[in-house]
Formats: structure tokens, sequence, C-alpha cells
């Protein structure tokens, strides 16, 4: 592997990372309606304080700039204040990374607890049910879309009830560490 190979691959990240960002944006922005809209239909708002809201905001700028000005914002790690919660948004998000990580530290222990024997056992006996059955386990779960997986693993969950801290781990997990 040489210096350019790694330039080639860093480049093509900053493309493909500057494209998710565009698209990230233009999804948001070209959605029909914004945040006031919901505004205008209380009799008690002004018109004239909707629309002060809307330039303070930004809405209704062409969107080279409002796209310049949230990159170069989201770029410095500030992005901006909530207008539902009236607080800025790291502080929203932040208490939220950690239950995340948690949540991908534990699937992805998982998944490699299990799949890597699996692997190793199907690897040194192929032909045999045990192989099968993890390449056929393998295959269903790849197919079996998550969303469906999830909402079935949710109907099981409260048929049968369910308590504590399994309450809120056990179904994520499960539908990661199948995937």
């Amino acid at each position: 592997m040489t210096v350019r190979w790694f330039i080639r691959r860093a480049g093509h990240a900053l493309v493909l990372l500057f494209c998710v960002s565009m698209l990230s944006f233009l999804f948001g922005r070209l959605a029909p309606g914004n945040f006031f809209d919901d505004l205008r239909l209380n009799p008690q708002i002004q018109p004239e304080t909707i629309v002060g809201l809307e330039q303070r905001y930004g809405i209704g700028q062409p969107l080279a700039a409002t796209y310049s000005a949230w990159l170069m914002s989201a770029v410095r790690g500030d992005f901006g204040n909530s207008l539902a919660y009236q607080r800025p948004v790291t502080e929203i998000l932040l208490p939220r990374v950690a239950s995340t990580l948690q949540l991908t530290a534990l699937s992805f222990a998982l998944a490699w607890l299990i799949a890597l024997p699996l692997g190793l056992l199907a690897a040194l006996a192929p032909g045999r049910p045990l192989a099968w059955l993890g390449s056929g386990a393998s295959a269903l779960f790849a197919a079996i879309p998550e969303l469906l997986f999830a909402l079935l693993l949710l109907y099981f969950a409260f048929r049968f009830g369910h308590s504590g801290w399994m309450q809120s781990i056990w179904l994520p997990v499960t539908v990661l560490v199948a995937g």
C-alpha cells in the first residue's frame, strides 16, 4: 500500500462526506413546510413575528448561502439551537451519545462473540449440520429487513411481557446482533 493509495482513499472519503452532507442538508431544506408553519395557525402570533423569525433563522435565503453557513457551523461543532427545546442542540445530543455508544459496543461485542465461533466451526466442518445451520441462519437474518424483525420482537415483547433493564436494551441489541 502506497501513500498514493491512502491519498486517493482520503479523497474519496472527502467527496463522499461532502455528498452525504449536501444530501442531508437538501432533504431537510427541500421538505415541504418548516418549523414556523404551525405558528401561522395560531391567531395570537402576528405574521410579522413569524417573518422576523424566518429571517433570523435563514429560511427563504438561497440554497448555496444557507448550505455554506450550515456546513461551516457543523465543521466548527456548532449545531445551533433547537427551536423545539430552546436549548443548544449539543446539550440535547451529548447525553444521548453515551447510550448510543453503549448500545453499539454491546451489540458489536455480542455479534463478534456469536459470529466468530460459528464461522470457525462452519469452516472447520464444511458440509456438516452445524455449517448448514450457520449458513441458513445467516441467510435468514440477512433476508429479513431489520425493521420487520424489530416489529416482530416488539410484538412478542408486549404479548408476553417484559421488565426492567431488559425492556430498554434487549430489543435493539437483538436486532443489531441479528443483522
